[in-house]
């Protein structure tokens, strides 16, 4: 039996049917529910090998990333399962495995 899901969240179609999926899971089994949005880093090319950190995209899309998992997470709570989450920020297999082994998951959902 799972005792802890972790789904990687995005919000897009697949990812309701993922979080729907989780949902039946979570039901059946008793386990809690922990949803990460992971949002690449805040920074673009420029040109050629140049970078560069614009501080009212890293604002805008963690305000998107926050609400989808939000969304998520209501869903959950409201169909009385225990649900937690939150916004990570890196390379998403990175932050998925070290989140996976942070709340010591027993099963991965992307």
């Amino acid at each position: 039996m799972y005792k802890k899901i972790l789904l990687a969240y995005d919000g897009s179609e697949a990812g309701q049917r993922a979080l729907v999926d989780c949902e039946e899971i979570g039901q059946w089994s008793g386990s809690e529910l922990f949803l990460i949005a992971v949002m690449p880093p805040p920074i673009s090319p420029i040109g050629g090998e140049t970078w560069e950190y614009s501080p009212q995209n890293d604002v805008a899309e963690r305000s998107h990333y926050k609400a989808t998992l939000d969304a998520g997470l209501k869903r959950l709570r409201d169909d009385g399962l225990k649900a937690d989450g939150e916004v990570v920020v890196g390379s998403s297999v990175d932050e998925i495995v070290r989140v996976a082994r942070q709340i010591k998951a027993d099963l991965i959902v992307v």
